[in-house]
């Protein structure tokens, strides 16, 4: 009998991803506007936040097909200052980055390697949102695919953040990642 096949991780962004990163200042759009764009706004450590709309019912779903993980500059503050504002991500694991950052590409990437070479990760089915994805980060994902291991790199546009197309990418991986999965093993 084989044992089921783990759930994906999915490694989730905060700036440009579930902060929409605009270019202008804090409260300076009009306040229609701001309600149309963000589901809430607000200041975390003297920086705003605005989270764009759907985001919180699209993480909800996605929490229930994979395990989440924060992969973030935020670190451990985003469990501590965001998640409560947030309405989820408080107990997610948190990948911590060193100062192994290379001199050009994605400065995340070590860490993300790190994370998913440990031993209960080398096998499973990955997903990265990230606006700041670079060529490298894509070259390993398709290195790792190849390898036959699902990995995905969804690219959110840093001033939109998280959308309705991004949400259906993920679920469309998470499909077709178990069932190739499946398939494989069985």
């Amino acid at each position: 009998m084989t044992s089921p096949l783990p759930r994906p991780a999915l490694l989730v962004d905060v700036d440009g991803v579930l902060n929409a990163v605009v270019g202008t200042p804090y409260g300076a759009r009009k306040e229609e506007l701001a309600k149309a764009t963000f589901e809430d706004e607000f200041m975390a450590q003297n920086f705003p936040i605005r989270v764009p709309v759907g985001t919180r019912d699209r993480i909800a779903t996605l929490e229930t097909l994979f395990d989440c993980v924060w992969a973030t500059s935020w670190e451990e503050r985003a469990r501590s200052e965001l998640a409560p504002r947030l309405g989820f991500g408080a107990e997610w694991p948190v990948i911590v980055f060193r100062d192994d950052f290379p001199d050009s590409g994605t400065w995340k990437l070590p860490a993300v390697q790190r994370f998913a070479e440990l031993a209960e990760n080398q096998d499973r089915a990955l997903a990265w949102i990230d606006d700041d994805l670079e060529p490298d980060a894509l070259e390993w994902a398709a290195w790792r695919s190849r390898d036959g291991i699902p990995t995905l790199m969804v690219r959110p546009d840093a001033d939109v953040g998280f959308t309705e197309r991004h949400f259906k990418k993920l679920l469309s991986f998470h499909r077709d990642s178990q069932l190739a999965r499946t398939t494989e093993g069985g």
